[in-house]
């Protein structure tokens, strides 16, 4: 069995039935269903209720289905690598249908969706960039994808020349962190106990897949997200400490990256395959996006 095959099939039985999960995502009031409701929130400039979206790595219960629907996509179809967390999802009424399909070979044809959306999956990937080109070969519209924000990369191209030192004690934290839990620290990633190396993103990597495949445009937001264990199930109400707390720590992290101090955790990334509108445009720069007019190839390009 080849490393690939390993590392999905470890992917595929990796999977937890938790009922208080179930309860930390889809209601209302909790922490976790604001966090990741901040996170959904990005997709809202791109919503055409005409339009069909696949979810994919959609493993637990296909929320992301359920809150994209929340949202205004009429029609969504959640896929994973395992259907146990989906088969309840559908049983609970979360969802209505699902497919099981590997991310970096889909059964679907090209075109079949608008858009292809992936939250937070993308770094559970053995070949992730395989997966960002199925996904944009199954999407009419193009792609979405929010995941952690390769702070490396993205570092280097902040101001000031303390920039190096912030890094650098970010490491350190981390590595003390690494070492009181018995963790093991890799200064420039690391590896899931499903044996996955935990992939992030950045904006230069993704517009030269999109120069590289002749796209006419990219958008990026940046976003501070905090995680706290024990708070997951608490009410997101100004009346609750803990998460009056989780939101002075997402300011506090807002206000370092405004002084270039630090780059975003998260990064929302859309890679689009059709010319954009004005419309559409106004919508994402309104929303706190940055859009990015590529140069097309002069060679091939159909110029769609």
């Amino acid at each position: 069995m080849s490393f690939v095959d390993r590392s999905y099939s470890r992917q595929a039985s990796h999977f937890q039935i938790n009922d208080r999960e179930l309860y930390e995502r889809f209601e209302l009031d909790s922490i976790d269903r604001w966090r990741h409701g901040r996170m959904y929130d990005s997709v809202l400039p791109l919503i055409q209720p005409e339009d069909s979206w696949l979810t994919v790595g959609d493993g637990r219960y296909g929320s992301d289905a359920f809150f994209l629907k929340q949202r205004g996509v009429n029609h969504v179809l959640p896929t994973d690598l395992s259907e146990t967390l989906l088969e309840i999802g559908k049983a609970k009424g979360i969802i209505v249908d699902y497919r099981i399909e590997n991310a970096e070979n889909m059964s679907f044809e090209d075109g079949a969706f608008d858009w292809a959306f992936c939250k937070e999956s993308y770094h559970h990937f053995p070949r992730p960039m395989i997966a960002v080109y199925e996904m944009l070969r199954v999407a009419r519209e193009g792609l979405v994808l929010i995941e952690p924000n390769d702070g490396l990369i993205e570092s280097r191209h902040l101001a000031g020349h303390w920039q190096g030192w912030e890094v650098f004690k970010r490491s350190l934290i981390n590595l003390v962190k690494r070492k009181l839990k018995k963790q093991v620290y890799y200064p420039f990633g690391g590896y899931e106990n499903a044996g996955n190396f935990i992939f992030t993103i950045s904006r230069r990597e993704l517009e030269k897949v999109a120069l590289g495949i002749d796209l006419p445009w990219v958008a990026f937001k940046g976003l501070n997200d905090h995680y706290e264990i024990g708070y997951e199930a608490e009410l997101a109400t100004s009346d609750n400490p803990r998460f009056m707390d989780l939101k002075r720590k997402i300011a506090a992290a807002d206000e370092r990256v405004r002084k270039g101090k630090g780059p975003y955790a998260l990064l929302t990334a859309v890679l689009g395959k059709k010319m954009l509108t004005k419309q559409m445009e106004d919508a994402l720069k309104g929303a706190g996006y940055e859009v990015i007019h590529l140069p097309r190839n002069p060679y091939i390009s159909s110029q769609v």
